[in-house]
């Protein structure tokens, strides 16, 4: 077996077994077993398993940041911005429902973080967080505090990383159809939208005027 193939297969098999037990619970032995190498193999070629670990999540990683997640285009309108950042994060946490181990691992790592890969999440989180911070300095008055401007940034994170992460919840209690209809990227956007734009006073809140007529004469008569 080659030195390239060695490493590759090693790191493939340890992405696994990461993935589905965490660091702690992984032994090397099992690594090496699915990986069909000797035990010697880990430290040849990545020293110990800190460093095999830290490789894995390396590569499960989710890399580029997509549309809305480094910089926001300056000659638009403010709530334009902030419906491309939103549809930007809906989108991302989309793609990163799936079932591959990078998913998981990187999921596991933000769940359940290990000190020696704090530099990575710290990069991959801050900056996507300062696009958002910066948009949102846009709209509050001169001089608001930054813990005030950083609750809100967090506060419209926490919708989109609901609505992705309790898919199955949400599904479950309005059911499928209802789902289908109103609960996919367009829709969602839409709506944190509207909500945060109305909590920040840059659009009229919702009202009796913004139902349908017969919901409207229903609230009026009191029925």
């Amino acid at each position: 077996m080659s030195e390239v193939c060695a490493r590759s297969k090693i790191l493939e098999a340890a992405g696994e077994v990461f993935a589905e037990k965490g660091f702690k619970a992984a032994t090397i032995r099992e690594i090496c077993t699915n990986a069909g190498v000797n035990l010697a193999s880990v430290n040849y070629y990545y020293g110990d398993k800190e460093q095999l670990y830290l490789e894995a999540v390396k590569l499960s990683h989710p890399g580029r940041l997509g549309e809305g997640e480094t910089a926001l285009p300056e000659d638009i309108p403010v709530a334009e911005k902030l419906r491309v950042f939103v549809r930007g994060l809906l989108d991302r946490l989309a793609k990163d429902n799936d079932s591959s181990w990078q998913v998981r691992l990187f999921r596991r790592e933000i769940i359940q973080p290990t000190p020696f890969c704090r530099e990575t999440l710290e990069e991959f989180f801050r900056s996507r967080f300062s696009v958002l911070e910066k948009l949102v300095e846009e709209i509050l008055p001169p001089g608001s505090p930054a813990w005030q401007r950083r609750q809100i940034c967090f506060s419209i994170i926490g919708q989109c990383v609901y609505f992705r992460a309790a898919k199955n919840v949400v599904s479950m209690v309005i059911g499928d159809d209802e789902y289908d209809s109103h609960y996919n990227t367009e829709n969602l956007t839409e709506h944190i939208l509207r909500f945060s734009l109305c909590s920040l006073g840059l659009q009229k809140p919702f009202s009796l005027e913004d139902r349908p007529l017969e919901d409207r004469f229903d609230a009026e008569i009191g029925a």
